[in-house]
C-alpha cells in the first residue's frame, strides 16, 4: 500500500518538474527568437504567463525565477528581473484563479496590467540599472527593426 503513494508522489513530482521545465524552455525559446530577429520585445515570459493560469502560483513563480536563474549565467543583471517575473505569475494566477479570464473585459484588464509590469516596471529597472544608455539602445533597436521610421521631408 506504501509503494502506490510513494509512485503517486513520485510521479506527481515528476510531472510538476516536467510541467516547470517546459515552461521555461518556452521563457528561453521566446527570448531567443526576439535576440535573433532583433525585436525589440521582450517574450521571455509566455512561459510563465502559461504555467501560472495551468498550473497556479507556485509552478508560475519557479518558472519565473528559474528562467532569471538560468539566463543570469550570460547576463547577470537577468535576476533582477525575477521580482518581476514573479510579479507577472501572481498576476497570471490570480486572473486565473478568479476566474477573469474567461471574460473579455478580464482579459483585456490582464493585458493592460501585464504591460504596466512587464513593460513598465521592467522600463524603470533598466533604466535604473543602464541609465540614458538604455534609452539610446531603445530607439536603436526600434529603428532597426522597422518599427520606427524616419522620414525627412524637403
Amino acid at each position: 500500500m506504501g509503494d502506490k503513494k510513494q509512485d503517486k508522489k513520485k510521479s506527481k513530482l515528476l510531472f510538476a518538474v516536467l510541467f516547470c521545465s517546459i515552461g521555461i524552455g518556452i521563457n528561453l525559446a521566446g527570448a531567443g527568437f526576439a535576440e535573433v530577429w532583433h525585436l525589440p520585445l521582450y517574450l521571455d515570459s509566455i512561459g510563465t504567463i502559461l504555467a501560472a493560469v495551468l498550473g497556479g502560483y507556485l509552478p508560475g513563480i519557479v518558472v519565473g525565477l528559474g528562467t532569471n536563474l538560468l539566463k543570469q549565467l550570460s547576463d547577470p543583471t537577468a535576476i533582477y528581473y525575477g521580482t518581476i517575473s514573479v510579479l507577472i505569475a501572481v498576476t497570471s494566477a490570480f486572473f486565473s484563479r478568479k476566474g477573469y479570464l474567461k471574460k473579455l473585459s478580464g482579459i483585456v484588464i490582464f493585458i493592460l496590467l501585464l504591460s504596466v509590469i512587464g513593460g513598465g516596471l521592467g522600463f524603470l529597472l533598466t533604466w535604473c540599472l543602464y541609465g540614458a544608455a538604455y534609452e539610446e539602445e531603445v530607439s536603436r533597436e526600434f529603428y532597426q527593426s522597422g518599427v520606427l521610421t524616419v522620414t525627412i521631408h524637403s
